[in-house]
């Protein structure tokens, strides 16, 4: 197994528990709670498919997480703590040194600090909710090289007006 799904792979129970090694009950809560967080459809058959998400969505989800981001530096301006600064400032220093630079690499260095931000705000909704959205985006790595120009066009509306 590769643990590489492509939205034109189905996944079968059976067939994953077997690969597993485990029993089918873990294996339908995993795929069903996947379901129910929008990340897999069912498809044909009792199978499963990775959800394609839209190109409304996929802006959607980047504004709800704008939002979250944007309710934390409220929270973290109203009381600055220069501990709290220099948490986040450590965590981006570590961040910006990226070992073998390729795509992957950026984007979880992206989300460290990212989430790091949200963390240091002390909302654990907050932090669930940023954990969600960003589990969504982790969930469509290929439409992250689909959408590029959306992406792009979405972090100049979000960060420089």
């Amino acid at each position: 197994m590769n643990r590489e799904i492509g939205p034109d792979n189905r996944l079968v129970q059976a067939r994953l528990a077997a690969e597993l090694s485990i029993s089918r009950t873990p294996v339908r809560e995993a795929v069903m709670r996947l379901e129910q967080e929008g990340v897999l459809e069912v498809s044909s058959r009792g199978s499963f498919r990775l959800y394609l998400i839209n190109d409304k969505e996929f802006r959607d989800l980047y504004q709800a997480r704008a939002a979250i981001e944007g309710q934390c530096a409220r929270i973290l301006a109203d009381k600055p703590k220069p501990e709290t600064i220099a948490e986040i400032r450590k965590t981006v220093k570590f961040e910006e040194n990226i070992e073998g630079a390729d795509a992957k690499a950026y984007f979880d260095a992206n989300r460290a600090i990212h989430r790091k931000f949200v963390e240091m705000a002390g909302n654990r909704f907050l932090l669930e909710m940023f954990d969600m959205v960003w589990g969504k985006v982790m969930a469509f790595p290929f439409m992250l090289q689909l959408r590029t120009s959306i992406l792009l066009s979405l972090w100049e509306i979000t960060w420089r007006s």
